[in-house]
């Protein structure tokens, strides 16, 4: 197979180029139910706590797992959810001693959340129109299947490869996502474009 390198189309000025990743109409891979995105991520790292849990408990929980966030939950349920911006703003921006602060006192109290058959346009509306980086997936039994956030929405939607990959696992992945390109990246710089019309 040739690789994709023999394929690429390189413009001195990409970002007309860039906007056709999404066109016009709404594309298929955001009518994705979000559980097909979860089980697509390479880690579904969701860490709780309960309630009476303190805020320094939860930010070394945070970092050791390298998370945005933690679910807050009693008996097995999503009560809360405490992020990083919470900790600017409800900890330490109100002079708040992280060590003796219980999660209960700072957290979201019943965030938002969304259903695994939730599509990716849904959650994507929910997270624009609320102006959330994250949501908890939660089944319609109360069980927390996952975190969506953001970065993993933006993932999805666009697809990279490196050069030396071939033709068929473009197409594939393509069709995965039913994308109408795949952007070709090395050293995490964006060196082309590889499309349907290739």
């Amino acid at each position: 197979m040739l690789p994709l390198g023999c394929f690429l189309k390189f413009r001195s000025c990409l970002r007309p180029r860039l906007l056709a990743i999404l066109p016009p109409e709404a594309p298929l891979h955001v009518k994705t139910p979000i559980s097909v995105l979860l089980a697509s991520k390479s880690s579904l790292s969701v860490q709780t706590l309960p309630p009476s849990a303190t805020v320094a408990e939860a930010v070394k929980l945070m970092n050791q797992h390298k998370l945005g966030c933690v679910l807050v939950t009693y008996v097995e349920r999503l009560v809360g959810i405490f992020t990083e911006r919470d900790v600017l703003t409800r900890v330490l921006g109100r002079d708040r001693e992280p060590a003796t602060t219980p999660l209960n006192e700072v957290m979201t109290v019943h965030p938002l959340s969304v259903l695994p058959s939730d599509t990716v346009e849904q959650v994507m509306t929910v997270i624009t129109g609320h102006l959330v980086r994250r949501l908890p997936v939660i089944d319609r039994d109360g069980t927390i299947v996952g975190l969506i956030s953001i970065g993993d929405l933006a993932r999805w939607s666009v697809q990279t490869l490196p050069p030396s990959a071939t033709v068929a696992e473009a197409v594939k992945l393509m069709n995965q996502h039913k994308l109408g390109c795949v952007l070709v990246t090395y050293v995490e710089r964006l060196v082309g474009i590889f499309t349907e019309r290739d």
